[in-house]
């Protein structure tokens, strides 16, 4: 599955979220329906190309389309008319889709339109007559072609009438139960990569005739299946001469090759020692690989190495291959003359008739046609066979390939009837007429022969008569017919299948030409002009055309000569003159009327940006979630509790990696999207997402509920759904409004997501997100959350090392700063009386020095009030990070890079999201509020609504000035902190409770004691990010190679790293290292740009300055180049 984009048509593949494979199997027949979800991620309508194969002997029954959210079933037109229809509604922009047959087995749908961020699901349904040998049949359902994990994979089979049977998969881990008379198979996987086909393999003992009868539109049908029972004699031994001929022209895949290869090889060891062999490959030209030899003398080594580099080239001449065969067989004798081939049957060069190719073969030898892999020409092999007495079989290239080729080989070895014809007969042994056909024109020991007709009269068959040949000496069998016949929905369908078959097959015969005498025009007479045989051939083939269209239409079958399309609603049916299906089938597969319309947020590329904004970096969306609650998008879980994985890479505990399970750690909400409605809400006060009632905040919630990052400074409010930006700008109820009004201004910040064409991630980091309208709880109503990033090898995003380094992107204390920039609002400096000064100035000096554990972090507090923490990511990378009073930096040596950000009053911010214990300067809560005491050691902290103080938050103190509690306005507990001797020893947060503990130790600097005492000579980045314009600018005023161009190119760096710009990274790190030289953490902001970005000798030359422990990284880099070129 694909789709089509552009003016040029560049395809690229489009993701399954969910393929459902619904089967019902009755009497060995099969109705297999497809029930696939695609989604379109991009920003922009596209049209879906779709190629697919289904079994060769299958019949198309059912096209659905879901078109707004409604089904819509479709029509059979004819080819040509079903394309122009197509085509002019693309043009206007409506919603066709147009389902064709590309070859035997081969479909081609295509789809338009497929909305920007929209789902469209599709139904395709066929019907397969699943044939015994001896007492094993085969379901083989090809799967589509994706390299992506598919989102959600369910198989439902139910066998009926076979309870009893033993039922086994070669390709899935299936789950078998039985009910009643029927068994049940099922399997369920999320984020499966489905391979090529599923597989079933039934044995069924039973050996009984069955026949089913079914009327319908007033016709008569049955179907008889019945064992061969050949006699089981052994023949004489005949010294036989095979010539295989293996098709390795350009339709032919490596796959598909390699796969013929196995099979010469199998027939080399499976025909007798006594025999000869040759094998020629061809296309439009054959090629002798091997000359006839005795099988005993062959070097099998020798003719696989002569195969392998065969093919990928030219059309398919069956005739050529032919006369090269025919030619190394002149003089055996044609019973023993055996031509084997393997490929698929379709003829593109050369003689394409079928009757000239039978000619070319008539008294010569035997045709034996090897159908592999999918869609083999099954129509012409038979053909070929049919009329040497050979054998025609097909061999899927998940077939175990030796058994087939044994399989085959004593097929020809044992009792075999050839040109088998049927007829039925009434109780008096008189006639029935009828159009019957039977599947096969030959019949082998272990064969099971199946026929299908449509009765002509009135008659009532009760036996089937059956005549041929089998050993040289005429052969016939008479199967009664009498008895109970089971219902036969089916037999209508597989009979008009059959009957197409063959009026197509009736277009290879040979043209009778009527007598004729050409008359030359006289006065009074027109000439009489006698026809040639190419016009009498047209004529004749254009009037089978008309009859299989007829055909299609009555029995709602795809053909050669028929399309099903897809139109918007009846009245464009009525208006085209076709008429639309009903979705019927002898087993129905029922599908709702309607189904949501599921949509994700629209891609807006942003143009009130200032040029100097902040660049929020979006972490990377691993997961989709394919619940579709409301319009969801998640990101990546790496480093959680409990490896639920609801936030984002990279981030670890300290980020927005949103939800553990229940007490996870993240410092981030949870990763619900833009849905809300009621539930539980989850929120950070210096914990990770912890979960709360929404009755015990009183502060408006955000709408937008995804990882808590606020990545472009416009969170919407709940209640309003207006931007933190306008609420700046206006007065309004609202618990941010500000009094007065402000000039519009560009935007201070703007998210990677937006510059990529999708909308910011936007989340909570606080309890300002909890509310009555906050996001429902997205592990109680949301679907499975399947990985759509770094879940195959060949993701390009394992190149880029940037995504894992948690201080690349916005975390809790960014969410806080953007919070409380939300409530400083005009910027006008707030009060802070004398009392409340003192207080925090009390308790900024009561916090004892010692490590504190909050949460699964422990951070240290020296006697200046610096912090540090050090601590290992569920990646494996070690973070040291420290809070100096002005500078947070995290440090990763083993990647060479220290990440930091300068903090002034927002230092606050970094307190409420990871230690809320912990006072700043009592100066900087003025920044953001009104800071007032009052009696029972409280401060009260507010904000200045219609020129009124409005409380936010009271801080609690106990009577040594240690923080115990928060609450709101109403006086609803926020945070509660109890207290020992020498430190906190429990805490809670919104009720719940939060692991907390305290050793008290000297620490003379926090600093050291994070990231240890010596010098570290790492690659220094500052955050906020900014956009690459910003940094190239100002590049452009610096000389290259000095110090400021340098810092300034490592800016520029994080910058196109965090916006994918993969050719300008390896352009930035060439330009670095050419100026004054490269380190290892200069290699690591540009890991995306050189793995992806260079040629084998650049990366050599980029990674030659590494060695020791640098070379790890260096290693990573080779490995992923390695693995690239794998096959």
């Amino acid at each position: 599955p694909g789709v089509r984009n552009g003016q040029f048509g560049a395809e690229f593949p489009l993701p399954i979220k969910k393929l459902g494979v619904d089967i019902v199997i009755e009497n060995q027949i099969a109705r297999v329906a497809l029930d696939q979800t695609f989604h379109n991620e991009q920003n922009q309508v596209l049209e879906g190309m779709y190629r697919f194969a289904i079994p060769s002997d299958a019949a198309l029954q059912r096209l659905a389309m879901y078109v707004d959210g409604k089904l819509t079933e479709s029509a059979v037109v004819e080819r040509m008319r079903a394309r122009r229809i197509y085509e002019e509604l693309v043009y206007r922009r409506v919603d066709p889709a147009l389902l064709e047959w590309a070859g035997t087995g081969r479909l081609a749908l295509r789809v338009y339109p497929l909305p920007a961020h929209q789902d469209k699901r599709l139904v395709l349904a066929y019907t397969q007559s699943l044939p015994k040998l001896y007492s094993d049949w085969t379901l083989n359902v090809p799967l589509p072609e994706i390299d992506r994990p598919v989102g959600e994979v369910t198989f439902d089979v139910t066998v009926r009438g076979c309870a009893n049977c033993e039922v086994t998969s070669t390709s899935h881990p299936i789950t078998v139960t039985r009910k009643g008379e029927d068994a049940l198979v099922s399997y369920r996987k999320t984020s499966e990569k489905i391979g090529d086909s599923l597989v079933l393999r039934v044995r069924d003992t039973r050996h009984a005739t069955t026949v089913a009868r079914e009327t319908s539109d007033g016709s008569s049908y049955l179907m008889v299946r019945a064992p061969s029972n050949l006699e089981r004699t052994a023949r004489e031994y005949r010294p036989r001469t095979w010539v295989i001929l293996d098709d390795v022209s350009a339709s032919r895949g490596a796959m598909e090759r390699r796969a013929q290869a196995d099979l010469v090889d199998a027939f080399v060891r499976e025909i007798d020692e006594d025999d000869r062999l040759a094998v020629i490959a061809f296309d439009v030209a054959a090629r002798h690989k091997l000359p006839l030899s005795r099988v005993n003398d062959i070097d099998r080594t020798a003719l696989r190495t002569s195969l392998r580099d065969e093919g990928d080239v030219g059309a398919t001449d069956f005739a050529v291959a032919l006369d090269a065969a025919t030619k190394l067989l002149a003089g055996v004798n044609p019973e023993d003359a055996m031509i084997v081939y393997l490929g698929d049957g379709v003829v593109t060069s050369g003689t394409r008739n079928l009757d000239a190719l039978r000619t070319q073969l008539a008294g010569k030898a035997r045709f034996i046609g090897v159908g592999v892999g999918d869609g083999p020409d099954t129509q012409t092999l038979e053909a070929l066979a049919a009329a040497t007495n050979g054998y025609a079989t097909t061999i899927d290239l998940a077939d175990d390939l030796g058994w087939r080729a044994f399989d085959l080989v004593a097929a020809l070895h044992t009792s075999r009837v050839t040109g088998l014809e049927g007829r039925l007969v009434d109780a008096a042994g008189t006639l029935v007429p009828s159009a019957l056909y039977l599947r096969s024109s030959q019949l082998t020991d272990g064969d099971e022969l199946e026929v299908v007709a449509k009765l002509a009269g009135s008659g009532t068959p009760s036996a089937l008569e059956l005549t041929g040949t089998m050993n040289g000496s005429p052969w016939q069998r008479r199967i009664p017919l009498e008895g109970t016949a089971v219902e036969g929905g089916y037999a209508p369908r597989l009979w008009a299948q059959r009957h197409v078959a063959a009026r197509m097959l009736a277009k290879h015969e040979a043209v009778v030409m009527t007598p004729c005498t050409a008359v030359a025009a006289t006065r009074g007479k027109a000439a009489v002009q006698c026809p040639t045989e190419i016009e009498a051939r047209a004529k004749r083939d254009e009037a089978i055309r008309q009859e299989v269209v007829t055909l299609g239409k009555q029995y709602f079958l795809l053909s050669r000569h028929t399309s099903l399309l897809v139109l918007e609603n009846d009245a464009m049916y009525a208006q085209y003159g076709v008429r639309k299906g009903s979705g019927d089938t002898w087993a129905p597969y029922a599908l709702p009327a309607t189904i949501p319309i599921v949509t994700t947020a629209p891609m807006i590329v942003p143009t009130d940006v200032a040029d100097d904004a902040v660049l929020v970096r979006q972490p990377i969306e691993i997961f989709y979630d394919h619940g579709a609650n409301a319009q969801q998008r998640f990101t990546a879980g790496f480093d959680q509790d409990e490896s639920t994985g609801w936030g984002t890479i990279g981030t670890g505990r300290f980020g927005t990696i949103g939800r553990g399970s229940g007490t996870g750690q993240g410092f981030g909400a949870s990763g619900v999207g833009r849905g809300g409605g009621g539930g539980r809400s989850r929120v950070d006060l210096g914990i990770a997402a912890v979960s709360s009632s929404p009755s015990a905040i009183t502060v408006t919630t955000m709408a937008t509920q995804s990882p808590p990052t606020i990545p472009d400074g416009e969170a919407k409010l709940a209640d309003k759904n207006v931007d933190l930006a306008d609420e700046r700008q206006q007065a309004t109820s609202g618990d941010f409004a500000q009094t007065g009004t402000r000039e519009v201004a560009k935007r201070r910040s703007v998210s990677t997501g937006e510059l990529g064409g999708k909308s910011g991630m936007r989340g909570r980091a606080g309890f300002f997100d909890s509310g009555s309208t906050a996001a429902i709880i997205p592990w109680r109503t949301a679907g499975p959350m399947v990985p759509q990033r770094m879940s195959y090898p060949s993701d390009v995003a394992f190149d880029d090392l940037t995504a894992f380094i948690p201080a690349l992107v916005p975390d809790a204390s960014d969410a806080w700063r953007e919070r409380l920039e939300a409530i400083h609002g005009d910027g006008k400096p707030h009060a802070i009386d004398a009392a409340a000064k003192a207080l925090l100035a009390e308790a900024r000096k009561a916090l004892p020095a010692g490590v504190y554990r909050w949460g699964n972090l422990e951070i240290a507090v020296d006697s200046a009030r610096r912090l540090g923490w050090r601590r290992t990511t569920d990646t494996d990378l070690t973070e040291t990070a420290s809070f100096d009073g002005t500078t947070w930096t995290r440090r990763y040596a083993e990647l060479g890079l220290d990440v930091s950000r300068t903090f002034a009053e927002d230092d606050v911010a970094l307190a409420l999201a990871y230690l809320p214990v912990w006072i700043a300067e009592p100066s900087h809560y003025a920044k953001y509020f009104e800071v007032h005491a009052r009696s029972g050691n409280q401060i009260t902290l507010s904000r200045i609504m219609a020129g009124k103080a409005e409380v936010v938050f009271v801080l609690e103190f106990d009577a040594r000035h240690r923080l115990s509690a928060i609450r709101d306005a109403k006086g609803s507990e926020l945070l509660a902190v109890t207290w020992g001797d020498t430190g906190p020893t429990s805490a809670r947060s919104l009720g719940e409770s939060v692991s907390v503990g305290f050793t008290g130790q000297a620490i003379a600097d926090a600093t050291t004691w994070a990231h240890g005492p010596q010098t570290a000579s790492n690659v220094v980045v500052e955050m906020p990010g900014r956009l690459p314009t910003y940094w190239q600018t100002k590049l452009a005023a610096e000389t290259a190679g000095s110090p400021a161009w340098r810092h300034l190119q490592r800016q520029n760096m994080v910058s196109l790293a965090a916006t994918n710009h993969r050719p300008g990274l390896f352009a930035a790190f060439e330009a670095l290292r050419a100026g004054g030289g490269v380190q290892l953490g200069d290699l690591v902001l540009a890991s995306g740009g050189i793995a992806t970005g260079s040629t084998d000798a650049q990366l050599a030359a980029a990674l030659a300055p590494f060695s020791g422990s640098a070379g790890a990284v260096a290693r990573y880099f080779v490995a992923g180049r390695a693995y690239g070129k794998s096959p």
